[in-house]
């Protein structure tokens, strides 16, 4: 199978500028009769004013966005192009416009960019999308069981780094071609490398799918390939198989393993690329789901992210070198739904010991690897957020109007009952550390740290989400969370970085559909980037408060708005301002778009 799906990608790879110039002429576009025709536009002036106790600054930014729509070569579709002159700089959170100031974001120093594009061609047997830096969605309802196609729809994210992703070309069969699709480009998903990766769909009902995906640049190309299936076997319950082969690039590879108090040497060999997977889902009764999984992932059988539909702390990996069961139902009781499940996790090669990491060899031996290399991370697999774990979860659901379902990802806009909730108890016990791990913060510089230790006790969190809509013209939604925090890294020299408690609370209101109000208060929680998760850092308080008012009378889009931001700072919280007059730092923005 392995052979043919090179055979495939070549074809693929081969063909794919062929097939995209060989679309009928008879296909069609729908779109203006222009090549480019301007849409509409926004212009945003804003004030920022920032300090850190008696120590004050202020500073403004300007900067135009153009919408247009695009008709030409038989495409049609739409581009942002966006213009930045000045920008405010906070201290706060990352925001889009950082590149005019930060030249290590992409397209960093640069007045004028592409902010996002699309184009679609319709064919008569295959349609082509062209995508630049749009929303993506995962192929999970299209048979992708290991999640190979991650889903990139968190735009605002993206936009704090000036991320692009997605960006490339996607091909859609259609008749014959049915079933199939080829997305290739220079970043598919957030965080890929240039790839290509292929789906085939097929069965009566296209219950089998075969896909596979290679990186096309680079020494080591890394490739995954997957088939899975859905058979029944019963009236109400089926079963999901699937097989993957990732990480072949690795074989070969010589790694430290631990074995009666001795440290040796191993070598990857076939079996570690390979994960299994199977999933039995039995429909008890209209009201009743049960599932079980269990899964086998090799020690270098990395997977893409798992897909989740209703809210869950429960600690999943996409690494390999797990064994995994899960069990769970969903119960349904009039206007209650009750989800409860549980998860275990177990290491193929446990984490390496402090007194295996202390025999010397310097820091390689951290990372598990023969190779004292440290200007990338070369280890061939290492124990990290994949380390063994026992996790219990029961989360209940409260939604009257199950039309606009209470886990859709903009349910906060969509819920049309008077109350919907959830509440959620997540507890996990992490009975073993992890190992080394290489990360970069933003500046560029990597990190090896000594691996997290083991949990101090269970890890506990608890989540809820209220939807109130008391009239037709108000809306509140508020989210509230509490328990315990992992920070990402750990050094036993800092004692900061153990695990440690918060709660935080955040709320949206929402009047006339014109003025929106919102609230953000949180105690003793990390940062909400990757570095302050690394690092620990974290503040014991944090305070966001804003309110902004669309301006409809004077156009659809436009709007003013002021932002106040307030936060205390600790020992732990990654910055030269822990005492004295820089004991607290803060923030007030005011700004106004128009629109035309």
């Amino acid at each position: 199978m392995k052979n043919r799906a090179n055979q495939l990608f070549s074809i693929s790879f081969v063909g794919l500028t062929l097939i995209a110039g060989s679309i009928a002429n008879t296909a069609f576009a729908r779109g203006p009769d222009l090549p480019i025709t301007f849409n509409s536009g926004a212009i945003t002036i804003d004030t920022l004013v920032k300090g850190y106790g008696s120590e004050s600054s202020a500073d403004q930014g300007h900067s135009i966005s153009l919408d247009f729509d695009i008709n030409t070569l038989g495409f049609a579709g739409e581009m942002t192009v966006n213009g930045i002159w000045d920008s405010t700089a906070s201290d706060f959170k990352y925001r889009y416009g950082d590149r005019l100031t930060n030249e290590n974001l992409r397209n960093g120093g640069d007045n004028l960019e592409i902010y996002d594009f699309s184009a679609t061609h319709i064919g008569e047997s295959v349609d082509t999308n062209l995508f630049y830096h749009v929303p993506r969605y995962h192929w999970g309802y299209e048979g992708d069981y290991f999640g190979l196609m991650r889903e990139t729809t968190n735009m605002p994210d993206q936009d704090t780094w000036n991320e692009k992703a997605p960006a490339g070309i996607e091909l859609i069969g259609k008749g014959e071609l049915d079933g199939l699709k080829l997305v290739a480009g220079e970043e598919i998903y957030w965080g890929a490398d240039p790839m290509v990766m292929l789906k085939q769909q097929f069965g009566e009902s296209n219950q089998y799918t075969f896909i596979a995906s290679s990186e096309v640049s680079g020494a080591t190309k890394q490739r995954q390939f997957s088939l899975q299936g859905d058979f029944d076997l019963s009236d109400t319950a089926t079963i999901k198989l699937g097989v993957l082969n990732a990480g072949d690039e690795h074989i070969g590879d010589v790694y430290y393993y631990e074995l009666d108090d001795y440290v040796k040497t191993s070598n990857i060999d076939f079996k570690d690329t390979i994960a299994l997977k199977a999933r039995v889902t039995d429909n008890f009764s209209p009201s009743v789901q049960v599932y079980s999984e269990y899964n086998y992932a090799g020690l270098v059988a990395d997977a893409g992210e798992h897909q989740e539909v209703w809210k869950t702390n429960i600690p999943y990996s996409s690494l390999g070198n797990k064994q995994t069961i899960e069990i769970g139902a969903q119960v349904t009781s009039g206007d209650w739904r009750i989800a409860p499940r549980l998860f275990k996790r177990i290491n193929l090669a446990d984490s390496m010991s402090e007194v295996a990491m202390a025999l010397g060899n310097g820091q390689s031996i951290y990372r598990r690897t023969a190779d004292s290399n440290h200007t990338g991370f070369v280890s061939p697999f290492s124990v990290r957020d994949n380390r063994e774990a026992v996790s219990g979860e029961l989360f209940f659901t409260y939604d009257p109007t199950p039309a606009t379902f209470f886990y859709e990802w903009d349910n906060d806009v969509k819920e049309d009952a008077k109350l919907a909730f959830n509440i959620g108890v997540t507890q996990t016990d992490y009975s073993t550390k992890s190992d080394s791990a290489v990360w970069w913060d933003p500046q560029g510089w990597y990190w090896i740290d000594e691996g997290r230790p083991a949990a101090d006790g269970l890890v506990t969190t608890i989540a809820s989400k209220i939807v109130y809509n008391p009239s037709s013209s108000l809306r509140i939604v508020t989210n509230l969370e509490a328990g315990q925090q992992v920070p990402g890294a750990y050094t036993s020299a800092d004692a900061g970085l153990k695990k440690s408690n918060f709660h935080s609370i955040s709320t949206k209101v929402v009047h006339n559909s014109q003025h929106i109000y919102s609230f953000t208060y949180a105690k003793n929680k990390m940062g909400g980037y990757d570095e302050d998760k690394n690092f620990g850092i974290r503040y014991p308080e944090h305070i966001e408060i804003s309110y902004e008012r669309l301006l409809t009378g004077l156009s659809a889009e436009s709007k003013v708005g002021i932002q106040a931001y307030k936060r205390t700072i600790s020992e732990f919280s990654g910055a030269d301002y822990s005492s004295g007059a820089n004991s607290s730092m803060y923030e007030v923005r005011a700004y106004f778009t128009y629109a035309f």
